[in-house]
């Protein structure tokens, strides 16, 4: 299932929540970088610590999703390691010489 922007948002939301209740108990989880990506609400732990954290707190998160049928149900949220998630084929495009001006490069794209 890919989780649509409002659910990353809930998700963000009941996330700060808890790091907020961990951060008066001295636990501090900390993060280098979050958002959406192909459909998952990714998160980079800085350390161990925060990794346990995290997997210990998504136990318990559900999202609300809408069923093909309209009805609307939680499902329970689940944490996947980089090495549970297939790699995606990148493809990385360079433009040799002098550097395009963004109008330039516009055009370029464009064609």
């Amino acid at each position: 299932m890919q989780l649509h922007q409002l659910q990353v948002e809930e998700i963000k939301k009941t996330l700060m929540s808890k790091l907020h209740t961990a951060l008066k108990t001295d636990l501090v989880p900390r993060f280098e970088n979050s958002g959406r990506q192909n459909g998952r609400f990714c998160l980079s732990c800085a350390d161990q610590m925060t990794f346990h954290w995290l997997r210990s707190t998504v136990e318990d998160l559900t999202v609300n999703v809408n069923e093909d049928g309209g009805t609307s149900c939680q499902r329970q949220l689940a944490l996947v390691t980089p090495s549970e998630i297939p790699k995606l084929i990148r493809a990385e495009v360079y433009v040799s010489g002098t550097p395009p001006s963004v109008p330039e490069f516009t055009t370029f794209l464009k064609r």
